[in-house]
């Protein structure tokens, strides 16, 4: 409500309601403030870890948890301020959770994310509070490296099914570039990173890095602020990449802190309640499915939703992915002979790749180590028997493997080259001359015997 200013501070307007059937009559007493009008709401009281930042608009800060403290109210005690907040770039609303100091004049919160955050303040007169030249107050927290993952901030322990790109926002700009060994550019961030604990070098594209290997990656981050050498900004970021199309016998999720399974579908149908049920949680933090008629979940491909929730101030972030559960993966591979066994003859082995790929999906059957078929959807189209041959006299490992390294079937057969006629002659001889000596030694035991 807005008054003109002939209004007096304090002004009581009385208002006489009247109950039209029973007669009756009620007061009501509204008291009303005058303020005056400003674009300086919070003064000299606006402080950041106890530092005022009077005539500031922008602030940095590094620190793992940032105060922000300010008036509770303008000039008046029921003329409250309000804040309102966006964080890298949406808006969050407006804010609930501070705390009043004791004398309530002074009220602070804490942004704990690292992120770039916009203040805006006002009052219940329509005063809005002005930094500078700014309607809002930008605070960068840069206690960790702000990062993206697929062009969405980042969240840890993510899996996604598809290539990742990682970026970063315009807070990139704030640290100092560095000089990379060996290029021809420099840059703000220095990357590192592992795949299921090996050394892995990802693509880079400008400042984007793609990763494409199915697996779990650790990613360390690293950049520096103001020049500072000693004191680094750095970051450990995790996520992995999982192949849908790799049937798995079981899958596991263990989430962090604030992480939440939302949703559990199997085949397009939700079995979210199910699964609780099953497990005993009213909240699925972690969970683990299988295949089988009596295990949770089963058979079948699911789409996993997880909600993030970081704190009352940051947004709740989302991430999907899809897993597909199968335990019958006795996918045959024929064999002329038995496993174990050798021969003189061709070695035949018979698959049906259709088949395999159904229970299996994406594999590949190696002989001695060497990729010798690889099977995928488009190898897989048709349902057919194959045969191959195995034609060199040689010993045979043959396996098959998912594409993340899983061996789900292994057998060794050897080829023998065929005895030439030479050979077989010294064969027969040698085969006489044990027999005579075995006879000859029977019967000089018998004489023994009768002497």
């Amino acid at each position: 409500m807005r008054l003109n200013n002939t209004l007096k501070t304090h002004t009581q307007l009385y208002i006489t309601f009247t109950h039209d059937l029973a007669n009756i009559t009620y007061q009501k007493y509204i008291a009303v403030t005058k303020v005056s009008y400003t674009k300086n709401l919070v003064g000299d009281n606006f402080f950041i870890n106890n530092t005022g930042i009077s005539n500031q608009k922008i602030g940095t800060f590094t620190d793992e948890v940032i105060t922000v403290t300010m008036p509770a109210y303008y000039q008046a005690n029921g003329n409250k301020l309000q804040i309102q907040i966006y964080y890298n770039s949406e808006y969050v609303g407006t804010l609930k959770d501070y705390v009043l100091s004791s004398d309530g004049s002074a009220l602070s919160f804490q942004l704990k994310y690292c992120g770039t955050y916009l203040i805006y303040v006002s009052d219940l007169a329509g005063n809005n509070q002005w930094f500078k030249d700014a309607k809002y107050y930008t605070i960068y927290v840069l206690n960790n490296v702000v990062y993206k993952l697929n062009g969405e901030y980042g969240v840890s322990n993510s899996i996604f099914n598809t290539n990742v790109s990682l970026s970063f926002d315009e807070t990139q700009s704030l640290f100092t570039r560095q000089e990379v060994s060996g290029s021809n550019y420099k840059q703000f961030i220095a990357i590192t990173a592992t795949l299921n604990g090996k050394p892995y070098t990802p693509t880079r594209v400008s400042d984007t890095y793609v990763f494409s290997s199915y697996g779990t990656y650790i990613v360390n981050l690293s950049g520096i602020l103001n020049n500072d050498t000693e004191h680094p900004i750095v970051t450990t970021v995790k996520f992995s990449i999982l192949n849908q199309n790799e049937a798995k016998i079981a899958h596991e999720y263990i989430g962090l802190n604030g992480y939440e399974v939302v949703s559990i579908k199997k085949n397009s149908i939700d079995i979210t309640d199910e699964i609780r049920s099953k497990l005993n949680m009213l909240t699925l933090n972690s969970f683990a499915i299988s295949g089988g008629i009596n295990s949770v979940g089963g058979n079948g491909h699911y789409t996993i939703t997880v909600k993030v929730l970081h704190d009352n101030i940051v947004p709740e972030q989302y991430f999907s992915y899809n897993v597909w559960i199968n335990n019958e993966t006795d996918a045959l591979i024929l064999c002329s002979i038995k496993e174990g066994d050798s021969t003189t003859k061709n070695i035949e082995i018979q698959l049906n790749l259709y088949q395999i790929y159904s229970k299996i999906g994406d594999c590949v059957v190696r002989i001695n180590g060497n990729q010798f078929i690889t099977i995928n959807s488009t190898t897989a189209s048709t349902n057919t028997v194959y045969t191959y041959q195995l034609t060199e006299n040689r010993r045979y490992n043959v396996t098959l493997e998912t594409n993340s390294g899983n061996t789900l079937l292994s057998f060794v057969v050897t080829k023998v080259e065929p005895l030439n006629t030479v050979a077989i002659i010294v064969i027969v001889v040698v085969s006489l001359v044990v027999i005579g000596l075995s006879t000859t030694f029977i019967l000089l035991r018998k004489k023994m015997r009768i002497r």
